[in-house]
Order: C-alpha cells, then sequence, then structure tokens
C-alpha cells in the first residue's frame, strides 16, 4: 500500500464529483490515513462538503494539480497534525471532471 512505502504521506483521498440521485445530491470521498500504526479508512462524512474547501475549489478551476498552505488539522483526520494537501483534477478520456485525488503530505504530528 503506497501508506507503507511513504511515511511521510499522512492520508489520501478521491472526492468523486458529486451526482444527483433520486433528487439527493450525493457526494462521496473515501479517505485513508494514518492512526498510530495502522491505516484507517473512512469516507469524509457528507456534513463536511468538501466542494466548497480549497483543495478541491482551486484544481477544479485551474484545471492542475494545487499545494495548499500548511494548516493544522486539529481532530479532523483522526490527529492532531500540522500538514500540506496536493489535489490533484481527475478527468475522464472526454474531459470530463469525474473527482479530485488528494495526498496529505504530514510536516510535524501534535503532541
Amino acid at each position: 500500500m503506497h501508506l507503507d512505502e511513504n511515511p511521510d504521506v499522512f492520508g489520501a483521498a478521491f472526492a468523486f464529483v458529486p451526482f444527483e440521485k433520486e433528487s439527493r445530491i450525493i457526494e462521496i470521498a473515501p479517505y485513508v490515513y494514518r492512526e498510530d500504526d495502522t491505516v484507517v479508512q473512512k469516507v469524509l462524512p457528507a456534513k463536511y462538503n468538501y466542494t466548497s474547501t480549497l483543495w478541491y475549489i482551486k484544481p477544479v478551476q485551474l484545471r492542475e494539480p494545487v499545494w495548499s498552505e500548511p494548516y493544522y488539522d486539529e481532530g479532523g483526520a483522526g490527529a492532531d497534525v500540522l500538514m500540506t494537501t496536493y489535489s490533484v483534477p481527475v478527468y475522464n478520456e472526454d474531459g470530463k471532471l469525474i473527482g479530485v485525488l488528494t495526498g496529505d503530505l504530514l510536516i510535524k504530528k501534535g503532541e
């Protein structure tokens, strides 16, 4: 697994473009991250609304990969960490956006 081979990578996600199903907007973003010596998998909660975050918006608008400014994620990914996120927009062969792939690079873990 990518996280096992790269100890500085804290986590990774794929945030799919939202879609409508049965008159509801569905947002799905599977996320894997480190928690102590294990890798934990979860889906970002619906209330998170990832499509309004800079790590999603900026690469989509620019149509290119983007590094975030370093930020302190207090318990948001299962730990208190200082990290930066690399976000890459992903398109199908027709040029239609299918989602944003992210990698969270660990800068410092909280005490």
